[in-house]
């Protein structure tokens, strides 16, 4: 996966034919991408290398997460068309080591045909996460509230900054260490600004809010989910803890994923320690948040695909906690836990694995007709795949609107035995399949959902948390019409009657299925997790005292809906903020 570039046109006067600016840098890359001077002499230094194609006047800062400048590496300097090659050790113009955090190298280059920058990001941190191949992660960030959802407010203070802040900070690191990332939101904003009735339910309340986020984190397919929060706790108390949901199939990898949080979370605030203050631990705990719960027809048709946690970091009761939370240092030192736990979760998990639809099955298809379908398989987790131990299915599953979030297996219409794998590598798949028959999808108009899943002895991926790739199709009948039996004795009637068709006609589509893509993209905002003993669902109200019923208003009018896609995340398939009919 190329690394993130950010193209800064500055000026472009009159370029001669078939040269312009951008043709000036023919490559710029870093290596290594996540660095960390600590003397062993193996990642002290990380270095920008580009090539230039023709004369040009370049300078190289580095800049932090948000674009700052921090320190000037190489001043504006005429360079000839060639290789060059510039070093950063990790320290500030001061000389001074930086934080550990997200940074990025900007190249500035300068010549007749004009001026531009780009960015290289790079992170400063003790480990690279999933270093056998970072690109096959992909990590859902959810800032929660937003926009006309405050979250926990004290004073001046308000929970969904503190959110965003940390969220934003985590998203670089990320970025800059190769991994995708997909964000429901990125700035001050609700999540479902299209006012789309995500549940179904006839009316667009909260809950198609809460809804809006899972459905970012499920189109991306990602490897986790983390609901970014921080406590609304009554004044005077702190404290730190993580949330889980025990109800899914993968609650022991959930339950793994927040112990992991928890512990960096504690271990990176103590290095904050004052005389006078020092986190508490307020420990795992387990609830069926919206965002987190497990499928409930009618309620929750499409839960969340993969193991997710809520942290709460830091409480907005505590006055100094509160002050952490406005703080730079504050927000990064729990965006580097998030980070930390993170590399440890990847680096110990027992199933990743990443889907990637090279060749798709057509989208509509007679039955019984031979078809196929070629996939690209990524074994995403840390341990070698010996041959025949996992193998590839095709199965199909009733139509529901967008994609099938009730982990059914369906009928399977295709086995497909792996290769040997070792972590991170990947395999393309050819999946031949016969088209089921018409009469299974009837009750559909003929439309079926295709799902891709991994087999490891009788454990299906999906029920690991491993989202499936799913597919829609609709099934074309082809069986002749029955031969109408007449009557032995026809008795005549004054006039003619109709002629009843014995033909079959096609059915019409379901009503239930969906007709249109959904054009605007969700944005994030689950509520703050409750203090002591939280009622049924602290997301379904964004109150700071959760009440078990959502509300009934519709939130504002939408804006413009968010995206987050950076050259790094993933765009189209993964990083898509508004999911599809027919997802792929």
């Amino acid at each position: 996966m190329g690394l993130v570039a950010q193209l800064l046109f500055v000026a472009l006067p009159a370029t001669t034919a078939g040269a312009s600016i951008a043709d000036t840098v023919t490559m710029a890359s870093v290596s290594p991408r996540v660095f960390f001077p600590n003397g062993d002499g193996v990642t002290d230094t990380t270095r920008l290398h580009y090539e230039l194609s023709r004369r040009a006047t370049v300078s190289v800062t580095i800049r932090d997460y948000a674009g700052r400048g921090l320190r000037t590496l190489r001043v504006a300097t005429a360079q000839a068309a060639g290789a060059y090659n510039v070093s950063w050790n990790g320290r500030s113009s001061t000389g001074g080591l930086v934080q550990d955090a997200a940074y990025r190298f900007r190249l500035t280059v300068t010549n007749g045909l004009g001026t531009f920058s780009l960015d290289r990001y790079v992170t400063k941190a003790r480990h690279a996460i999933y270093p056998q191949n970072p690109g096959s992660i992909t990590v859902a960030i959810d800032p929660g509230h937003g926009g006309p959802d405050p979250g926990a407010v004290r004073g001046t203070a308000n929970e969904k900054t503190a959110n965003l802040g940390i969220a934003m900070r985590l998203r670089a690191m990320l970025l800059g260490a190769g991994v995708r990332v997909v964000m429901t939101r990125t700035s001050d904003t609700r999540v479902n600004r299209g006012l789309v009735d995500w549940t179904r339910d006839g009316k667009v309340v909260y809950r198609d809010e809460l809804a809006s986020r899972i459905e970012i984190a499920n189109a991306a397919r990602a490897d986790v989910f983390l609901a970014l929060h921080n406590n609304g706790t009554p004044p005077g108390v702190g404290g730190t803890e993580t949330w889980y949901d025990r109800t899914r199939t993968f609650a022991a990898t959930n339950r793994t994923l927040a112990t992991t949080v928890q512990t960096q979370l504690m271990t990176f605030l103590r290095t904050l320690r004052t005389s006078t203050w020092y986190p508490k631990d307020r420990g795992v705990k387990a609830l069926d948040f919206y965002v987190l719960r497990s499928y409930l027809p009618g309620y929750c048709d499409r839960p969340t695909l993969m193991p997710g946690v809520l942290p709460e970091s830091l409480a907005m009761g505590s006055a100094y906690e509160v002050r952490l939370l406005q703080s730079s240092r504050g927000m990064q030192v729990i965006a580097e836990a998030y980070y930390e736990a993170l590399y440890r979760f990847f680096a110990t998990r027992t199933w990743g694995a990443r889907y990637d639809l090279i060749s798709a099955p057509p989208a509509t298809a007679d039955e019984g007709s031979a078809q196929s379908a070629r996939v690209r398989v990524t074994n995403s987790s840390p341990r070698a795949w010996v041959a025949g131990a996992v193998s590839l299915t095709l199965s199909s599953v009733p139509a529901v609107p967008w994609y099938d979030g009730s982990n059914a297996p369906g009928t399977r219409l295709a086995t497909i035995p792996l290769p040997a794998l070792a972590a991170g590598a990947s395999t393309e798949v050819d999946v031949p399949f016969t088209v089921p028959a018409y009469a299974t999808a009837t009750a559909r108009g003929g439309m079926t959902i295709l799902k891709v899943d991994l087999l490891s002895g009788t454990t299906r991926l999906a029920t690991a948390g491993v989202p499936p790739l799913q597919r829609w199709m609709t099934i074309r009948s082809v069986a002749p019409p029955p031969t109408p039996t007449p009557s032995e004795t026809p008795t005549p009637t004054e006039g003619p009657t109709a002629s009843p068709t014995d033909a079959p006609t096609a059915t019409d589509a379901p009503t239930d299925a969906p007709t249109a893509t959904p054009t605007d993209a969700p944005i994030a905002t689950p509520t703050e997790a409750p203090t002591e003993a939280p009622t049924e669902a602290p997301t379904e109200a964004p109150t700071e005292a959760p009440t078990a019923a959502p509300t009934d208003s519709p939130p504002p009018t939408p804006t413009a809906t968010p995206t987050d896609a950076p050259t790094d995340a993933p765009t189209a398939e993964p990083g898509s903020a508004s999911p599809v009919p027919n997802p792929s």
